[in-house]
């Protein structure tokens, strides 16, 4: 059965070379540049879709309302809320606060997988 998938993205430049993460959670810099993101502290752009090679290469990033697919840091279920971990990968979060780029609409199994997620960010988890 074919299926369709929303994504709606903005571009920005890269801070350097991101094409090793395509898929992973991405927010910007001081500067105004794509940076992975590493920590659920901080508010989240979204999910990088290209594989931009050098700095002030252009990077697509899907936003708010988008279904992508996501590199698991960790084990996923369903309906998780998600955060970003190490190197930007994609892991439940259940902390009060936490910034979420969404939720998981497919499980993982482990790290490196890829699951889809629904964006929602900028956003914090709440309980």
């Amino acid at each position: 059965m074919a299926v369709n998938r929303l994504v709606r993205s903005v571009t920005y430049p890269s801070d350097g070379d991101n094409s090793g993460n395509q898929y992973r959670i991405v927010a910007l810099d001081d500067a105004g540049r794509v940076q992975v993101q590493t920590a659920a502290a901080t508010p989240v752009l979204g999910v990088l879709q290209n594989k931009p090679g050098a700095i002030d290469a252009a990077a697509e990033v899907a936003i708010v309302g988008s279904i992508v697919k996501l590199e698991a840091g960790a084990a996923v279920s369903e309906r998780d809320a998600i955060q970003a971990v190490a190197g930007g990968r994609g892991s439940p979060t259940t902390t009060e606060d936490d910034d979420i780029v969404g939720y998981a609409l497919t499980p993982a199994a482990g790290s490196a997988e890829l699951f889809e997620v629904v964006i929602t960010a900028p956003a914090q988890f709440r309980t």
